[in-house]
Protein backbone atom coordinates (compact mmCIF):
# COMPACT_ATOMS: atom_id res chain seq x y z
CA UNK A 1 0.00 0.00 0.00
CA UNK A 2 1.30 3.58 -1.05
CA UNK A 3 1.00 6.91 -1.40
CA UNK A 4 3.82 9.37 -3.41
CA UNK A 5 3.99 13.11 -3.18
CA UNK A 6 5.45 15.27 -5.71
CA UNK A 7 6.70 18.25 -4.59
CA UNK A 8 7.04 19.78 -7.59
CA UNK A 9 3.32 19.24 -9.02
CA UNK A 10 1.76 18.49 -5.50
CA UNK A 11 -0.18 15.51 -7.54
CA UNK A 12 -0.32 12.59 -4.76
CA UNK A 13 -0.98 9.21 -6.29
CA UNK A 14 -2.69 6.03 -4.20
CA UNK A 15 -2.70 2.30 -4.84
CA UNK A 16 -5.32 1.68 -2.68
CA UNK A 17 -9.48 2.17 -2.64
CA UNK A 18 -11.89 2.74 0.28
CA UNK A 19 -14.99 0.48 0.22
CA UNK A 20 -17.65 0.40 2.76
CA UNK A 21 -18.41 -2.15 5.13
CA UNK A 22 -21.14 -4.20 5.03
CA UNK A 23 -20.87 -3.97 0.99
CA UNK A 24 -20.55 -7.35 -0.78
CA UNK A 25 -17.12 -7.43 -2.05
CA UNK A 26 -16.61 -10.02 -5.19
CA UNK A 27 -13.19 -9.46 -6.32
CA UNK A 28 -12.21 -12.99 -4.95
CA UNK A 29 -13.48 -16.57 -5.72
CA UNK A 30 -15.95 -16.17 -2.92
CA UNK A 31 -18.42 -13.26 -2.37
CA UNK A 32 -17.84 -11.71 1.09
CA UNK A 33 -18.79 -8.46 3.30
CA UNK A 34 -16.84 -5.98 3.02
CA UNK A 35 -15.64 -5.99 7.10
CA UNK A 36 -16.24 -9.18 7.61
CA UNK A 37 -14.12 -12.31 8.05
CA UNK A 38 -13.34 -13.39 4.67
CA UNK A 39 -12.20 -9.71 4.32
CA UNK A 40 -9.96 -9.51 6.83
CA UNK A 41 -7.78 -12.03 6.08
CA UNK A 42 -7.59 -11.27 2.33
CA UNK A 43 -4.09 -10.09 1.15
CA UNK A 44 -5.59 -6.78 -0.64
CA UNK A 45 -7.09 -5.89 2.77
CA UNK A 46 -4.46 -3.06 4.07
CA UNK A 47 -6.72 -1.84 7.33
CA UNK A 48 -9.62 0.43 8.20
CA UNK A 49 -9.90 4.12 8.23
CA UNK A 50 -13.25 5.45 10.38
CA UNK A 51 -15.30 8.74 8.96
CA UNK A 52 -15.19 10.23 12.77
CA UNK A 53 -17.77 12.49 11.35
CA UNK A 54 -20.18 10.37 9.36
CA UNK A 55 -22.87 7.83 11.68
CA UNK A 56 -21.73 5.45 12.88
CA UNK A 57 -23.41 2.49 10.80
CA UNK A 58 -21.30 4.53 8.01
CA UNK A 59 -17.86 5.58 9.08
CA UNK A 60 -16.02 2.71 8.44
CA UNK A 61 -13.99 1.28 5.47
CA UNK A 62 -11.65 -0.77 4.33
CA UNK A 63 -8.55 0.43 2.28
CA UNK A 64 -8.09 -2.20 -0.87
CA UNK A 65 -4.91 -2.24 -3.06
CA UNK A 66 -7.08 -5.06 -5.40
CA UNK A 67 -6.65 -3.42 -8.59
CA UNK A 68 -10.35 -3.24 -9.60
CA UNK A 69 -11.90 -2.42 -6.25
CA UNK A 70 -13.53 1.00 -6.53
CA UNK A 71 -14.11 3.92 -3.97
CA UNK A 72 -17.68 3.32 -2.39
CA UNK A 73 -19.81 6.60 -2.93
CA UNK A 74 -19.53 8.40 -0.38
CA UNK A 75 -16.00 7.95 0.81
CA UNK A 76 -14.81 10.98 -0.56
CA UNK A 77 -14.70 12.92 2.41
CA UNK A 78 -12.82 10.36 4.40
CA UNK A 79 -10.15 10.13 0.89
CA UNK A 80 -9.61 14.06 1.19
CA UNK A 81 -9.13 13.69 4.59
CA UNK A 82 -6.24 11.09 4.17
CA UNK A 83 -4.98 13.05 1.43
CA UNK A 84 -5.06 16.27 3.31
CA UNK A 85 -2.75 14.79 6.35
CA UNK A 86 -0.86 12.92 4.17
CA UNK A 87 0.49 16.39 2.47
CA UNK A 88 0.49 17.97 5.56
CA UNK A 89 3.01 15.70 6.75
CA UNK A 90 5.03 15.81 3.17
CA UNK A 91 4.96 19.27 3.59
CA UNK A 92 6.78 19.42 6.84
CA UNK A 93 9.44 16.28 6.48
CA UNK A 94 10.50 18.56 3.01
CA UNK A 95 11.13 21.49 5.35
CA UNK A 96 12.44 19.30 8.09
Amino acid sequence: MAMTYDYQTRKITRDWHLVKHNEICRLRDVPARVGAYGCEHCPFNKGTEIDWRADFQDSFYTKCIHKEAKDSEGSGAIIRQIIDQFEYEAMCAFYD
